[in-house]
């Protein structure tokens, strides 16, 4: 809570391991070639818990906020030296709009609250969420940025999903023991351990690893990379059982759904469309409302599938509550109901419904973003491909909200996702534009990187 600021960390609880890792990735994202500067940035929030705390004259430096610095001062370098624009895709509407949800939603906690501690937290929200974003905009500039970005994430799942393994077998967290900042030993439930890996909760872990899997199999080439696409793919099905949670296991599911929908993709307004009248028409049969059907899904013994049907339910009963600038305690809707295990919910009940209507028209510019570029290269499947396989990981991030919502470093990974596609959506573009889509039906491409060439800068 925003009036509990000041009152958690009162000094650093960082680790010695954690802090070298700090010092070496900020030292590398300053003086390593640009392209690579993104691995040490990302790299460095992801491998550092975000638990670790650096405090300085009453600051919290959280490892994201200290690297997101880092990447703005290396940006700002680039921009005096080489005199050149930062950013190698122009800004976009979807840029512009993540702004202003990122901005209000720390506005509205703000107007809510009225409190010093409320305006001192939320502008360490800002700090990490909106420098974060910038970074990853100013380092994903092309092409081969968005497969490095990539492949650094798979890596990232590759070593979580084996200190799950080590938490299944030992029951010990690896990284919570030696890099701090997370639990030392792993929660359970029935018996079963709930591995958690590299981020703060077992869901989150898991969840991590479904949503990398539709990132790497866009990595999928004839040649070397195979096996490593191969490897993180199992491996990111290791972490979504390792978690033992029912959300990662729907999320992969969703995934496959998805998938399946591939010969479908020039029809996907009359498959929307029909969605929404089969649940309507779910709706009127049900004896409960149709989001009820969540409490039937349940993959593992003692999943809270029904608490979370019940919050969006509350959710809704309670609109007038929360509809103007988010709810400051929903304990009195039910029991646990201060859990936001809902991405949706949570975007609503901490800014209100202008903020839940921004975040649902991200995912809204998103997809029609990545429909356009496919349809400006219609009959280039291999690129029609790589496109379908971005909107499969939009699509296995919002199954995964629907169980949890994302509050360690696994929501940069998410901005990392738009970040990705705005890149190559306008690639796609400004190519079909350059060349015509008659001669990329006539000439397809052997490698991506043939295809979407912009240029580099610095």
């Amino acid at each position: 809570m925003p009036d509990k600021f000041g009152g958690g960390a009162a000094e650093t609880t960082i680790t010695a391991v954690s802090l070298a890792l700090l010092l070496i990735a900020a030292a590398l994202a300053l003086f390593l070639p640009r392209k690579y500067a993104i691995v040490a940035i990302l790299g460095g929030i992801l491998f550092i818990p975000s638990g670790n705390v650096f405090v300085v004259a009453g600051v919290h430096l959280l490892p994201v906020r200290v690297l997101s610095l880092v990447g703005c001062i290396r940006l700002l370098i680039i921009k005096l030296s080489s005199n050149v624009p930062i950013y190698g895709s122009r800004w976009t509407s979807l840029d512009t709009l993540f702004v202003m949800w990122g901005i209000w939603r720390s506005l509205s906690v703000i107007l809510l609250w009225q409190t010093t501690p409320a305006i001192i937290l939320e502008c360490g929200h800002l700090w990490a969420v909106l420098l974060t974003y910038l970074v990853l905009r100013g380092f994903i500039v092309d092409e081969a940025d968005a497969q490095r970005t990539i492949k650094l994430l798979a890596i990232v799942a590759i070593v979580s999903s084996i200190g799950m393994v080590y938490e299944q077998i030992r029951m010990q967290n690896l990284f919570g023991t030696y890099l701090g900042g997370l639990e030392t030993a792993p929660a359970m439930r029935d018996g079963r351990v709930r591995a958690q890996g590299l981020f703060r909760h077992a869901i989150l872990g898991g969840s991590y690893g479904a949503t990398m899997i539709p990132l790497v199999l866009t990595l999928w080439r004839t040649g070397k990379s195979n096996a490593f696409v191969v490897i993180t793919v199992m491996a990111c099905l290791v972490s979504v059982l390792a978690s033992a949670s029912s959300t990662p296991i729907g999320a992969a599911g969703g995934l496959v759904v998805a998938l399946a929908f591939w010969p479908a993709r020039k029809i996907m307004k009359l498959v929307r469309w029909s969605v929404v009248l089969g649940l309507l028409a779910l709706d009127m049969v049900m004896k409960a409302p149709v989001w009820f059907i969540i409490a039937r899904v349940s993959f593992v013994s003692g999943s809270t599938a029904d608490f979370r049907a019940h919050l969006i339910d509350e959710f809704i009963r309670h609109f007038s509550d929360w509809f103007l600038l988010g709810i400051k305690d929903s304990n009195s809707w039910g029991e646990s109901m201060w859990d936001y295990s809902n991405q949706f919910v949570a975007e609503g009940l901490t800014a209100g419904i202008l903020g839940f209507a921004m975040f649902i028209g991200l995912l809204k510019k998103m997809y029609s973003s990545l429909g356009n570029a496919r349809k400006s290269i219609a009959g280039n499947r291999r690129l029609e491909w790589i496109l379908w396989l971005l909107g499969c990981a939009i699509f296995t991030h919002m199954n995964a909200w629907l169980g949890v919502s994302y509050w360690d470093n696994s929501q940069f990974c998410w901005f990392a996702l738009i970040a990705i596609i705005i890149t190559t959506t306008q690639a796609v573009k400004r190519s079909a534009g350059s060349t015509g889509v008659r001669a990329h039906r006539a000439q397809p491409m052997r490698e991506f990187r043939t295809v979407i060439q912009p240029a580099r800068i610095g």
